[in-house]
């Protein structure tokens, strides 16, 4: 049971974080569902290890508290709460119990590897079609602009801006990079908000992404995290016996590994973009993207204002920070 209690305080602090950032955003109904899911995972898992009358009580009274103080605090409607949150108990559960039936009837090991394999090939898919994928199923019109001669080979005459058809795309540009030919991508909104200086600042910022090879360590970071929790299952799992028990002490080393994983894998994309701005700061073009920053900060802010949800789980450090980095 020590997991379980980890695994409890590691929720509980990650709920705190999300707090931070809902509390910001005025969506404290959010929060409140967010909670509710993480209640559901800690009572069903609960019930796995300690299946008895008072682990199934645990669950029922921890539901319905979190449930009442969501109708009572949110001054929300009864029967919509009820229906909203049957619902999201709905799909917890199938999160849950469609694993362990697939882990009870796979075997455990058999189930790491189909779970291991699975992501594998979601990445290689990436690699191998996303810019062709793209190129079928985006509206794509190029991007001719004067003074490219920082754009390497491969890139030339691979801006586009991106429109897709129902859907209004953010402010935004990405670099795309698959054994076709690599692209960059603009929003509409962003070609349509920023003034033609600017954009170059964003064109030379992706630039920097592609020649760091950034894109390249992301994929072999996730690589990493399948190859250590398929050995984590295999050693794990190795002459046990198959139960719930089981299943749910796999259940929260997961949770425990991927949410480890997010962190590490957001701090390592802050720290790419500082590289790619300070690419941009090599070409002489700070002052672009200085500007371009501050006008994409001004017409379409942050969603969320907390420091430490931004720090931990999101992919752009502060504008603030960087403005500061191109500056010196």
């Amino acid at each position: 049971m020590l997991l379980f209690w980890v695994f409890v305080s590691i929720l509980v602090l990650e709920s705190l974080v999300l707090w931070s950032h809902y509390t910001h955003q005025k969506k404290k109904s959010s929060f409140y569902k967010t909670l509710y899911r993480r209640v559901i995972l800690v009572g069903v898992l609960y019930t796995f290890l300690e299946i008895k009358p008072d682990a199934m009580l645990f669950l029922l009274i921890t539901l319905l508290l979190v449930l009442m103080g969501e109708i009572f605090i949110g001054n929300i409607d009864l029967l919509n709460s009820l229906k909203s949150y049957l619902s999201i108990l709905g799909i917890a559960l199938l999160f849950i119990i469609v694993p362990l039936v697939f882990f009870i009837l796979l075997t455990p090991l058999v189930y790491v590897i189909s779970m291991s394999s699975f992501i594998a090939a979601i990445g290689l898919f990436y690699l191998l079609f996303s810019t062709k994928v793209v190129r079928e199923k985006v509206e794509l019109t190029p991007y001719i602009f004067e003074d490219d001669d920082f754009l390497p080979k491969q890139l030339k005459n691979q801006v586009y801006m991106a429109k897709i058809k129902a859907v209004r795309l953010p402010i935004n540009a990405l670099l795309l990079k698959s054994v076709h030919n690599p692209m960059i991508l603009l929003s509409k909104a962003l070609l349509s908000k920023l003034d033609a200086h600017e954009v170059r600042g964003i064109i030379a910022h992706e630039v920097g992404h592609s020649k760091k090879r950034h894109l390249l360590y992301r994929v072999l970071l996730v690589l990493s995290f399948i190859i250590l929790l398929s050995i984590f299952g295999i050693v794990m799992f190795n002459h046990r016996v198959i139960n719930v028990e089981i299943f749910a002490l796999y259940y929260m080393m997961v949770y425990i590994f991927y949410l480890t994983f997010k962190i590490i894998l957001m701090r390592l994309v802050q720290r790419q973009e500082f590289e790619a701005d300070d690419f941009v700061k090599k070409l002489g073009l700070s002052n672009n993207l200085i500007e371009a920053l501050n006008h994409i900060e001004r017409i379409q802010p942050s969603p969320s204002s907390s420091h430490i949800y931004k720090s931990l789980f999101w992919t752009h450090p502060q504008t603030s920070q960087r403005i500061h980095k191109l500056s010196k």
